[in-house]
């Protein structure tokens, strides 16, 4: 049974204590807030404390903090020395990813991604290798809806990972950004249009202010297309000149399956499917969307540091 510190027990910080116990791991939880304590220790946890200093020693951290949090408390736990699983966005900028691997972040840094685990998306790349529809030309996400109130609607780092992540799932890859345009209020891109690679192309539109809600991913190959529906859809739909096949997968929940991968791997399984190096990536990406989206509007163009390479090529 290993010990698992969790640090954050907001609103998704509560379905991952709910599914650790469930994969019968002791849970340690820091949260500030009273109530969430309260909350974790009616759940199940085994303690509970106010900071991620106070936890115990533990096999293993994740981190479930908001997004301007994440880095500074993956770096405060970094010098225990054991894994950590941190959600999105890990690196909003290349900056902060850079920070981060100086302090030894590779190899002990994982990132939750529910996309890399959603059956739905796995199937989608299933159809590409199989050439199910030919040559893949385009890749088309939909991300839209009503940011909850008191979240800042980053169409960017909260957003946009999403959709970057199945990309880099499908392709195996994150492909470089051709054009890029936001719509900013107060500061902080609500909505974003973006054009990604060379052949396929990717193509994301993301609204965090439109009155309904779509997660929607449609891939375009010269024989045909392949369409997905949204988050909780249990089957992909084909079309080709011969009409229109339903694909069926098994729905998954992609949380409980991350998770269990972590465990697994503090047990002695392989490593997550997502390391740092994914993170360091991704932060090179919203970096090139942000110069993008600022020549658009003719704003001065920022040097940005070259694209780091994957793990793999180093």
């Amino acid at each position: 049974m290993p010990d698992i510190g969790l640090v954050g027990c907001g609103n998704w910080g509560k379905n991952i204590l709910r599914d650790l116990l469930t994969l019968e791991c002791r849970v340690h939880v820091a949260d500030r807030e009273q109530e969430r304590r309260n909350l974790a220790l009616t759940m199940g946890a085994h303690s509970v404390c106010t900071q991620s200093e106070d936890l115990p020693e533990c096999d293993g951290f994740v981190v479930a903090v908001p997004i301007d949090s994440l880095a500074e408390q993956v770096l405060a736990l970094l010098p225990r020395g054991v894994p950590i699983f941190s959600e999105k966005t890990l690196c909003p900028s290349r900056a902060e990813a850079d920070s981060l691997r100086r302090a030894g972040a590779d190899g002990r840094v994982f990132l939750m991604h529910k996309w890399e685990y959603h059956n739905g998306i796995r199937a989608l790349r299933a159809l590409v290798e199989q050439g199910r529809i030919g040559e893949l030309e385009q890749i088309r996400c939909r991300r839209e809806g009503w940011v909850a109130p008191g979240r800042p609607p980053d169409a960017l780092t909260l957003l946009a990972i999403h959709d970057l992540t199945i990309i880099r799932h499908i392709l195996g890859e994150f492909p470089e950004p051709d054009y890029a345009l936001m719509t900013v209020h107060d500061g902080i891109p609500v909505s974003l249009t973006a054009v990604l690679g060379k052949g396929p192309r990717a193509v994301m539109s993301i609204d965090a202010r439109h009155p309904e809600n779509c997660r929607a991913v449609t891939l375009m190959g010269s024989l045909g297309a392949a369409h997905l529906s949204g988050s909780y859809a249990d089957h992909i739909l084909v079309r080709d000149k011969n009409g229109e096949e339903c694909i069926d997968f098994e729905t998954n929940m992609p949380l409980a399956d991350e998770l269990r991968e972590f465990v697994a791997f503090l047990e002695g399984g392989p490593a997550p499917r997502c390391g740092f190096d994914h993170a360091e990536q991704a932060a090179w990406v919203l970096d090139s969307l942000r110069r993008c989206a600022a020549m658009q509007h003719e704003q001065p163009e920022q040097e940005l540091p070259g694209k780091p390479e994957p793990e793999s090529e180093k």
